[in-house]
């Protein structure tokens, strides 16, 4: 088994740069999504974070890792349209090079 690139996000990640808030609103929103979803949810808060503005579909794969990385582009515009993730502005991606769309997590939860 490959060992997981530093700078990959394990489910049950527990960085220190994880604000108590944020962690709070994981547990609060991880019972409501999918695993693979809230992989990818997790992967954006803390991507958004650490970089501070929003993040390109390709830059939250590198996050989830190459297991993962093929499901992030359906999975963002899933919670997209479930009100949890929001559209932000496009800017060059710091992966790819293109000019892309980018993401964020929403300023609130969704009412369920």
């Amino acid at each position: 088994m490959r060992k997981a690139h530093h700078s990959q996000l394990g489910l049950f990640d527990t960085r220190a740069t994880a604000r108590q808030t944020s962690v709070r609103a994981w547990h609060d929103v991880k019972r409501h999504l999918s695993p693979a979803r809230a992989a990818v949810y997790a992967a954006m808060c803390l991507a958004c974070t650490e970089a501070g503005r929003p993040q390109t579909a390709t830059e939250i794969a590198e996050r989830v890792g190459k297991a993962g990385g093929r499901c992030v582009w359906k999975r963002v515009g899933e919670l997209v349209q479930a009100g949890y993730a929001v559209e932000s502005d496009t800017r060059e991606c710091g992966v790819t090079g293109k000019s892309v769309l980018t993401y964020k997590p929403a300023a609130k939860e969704p009412s369920e």
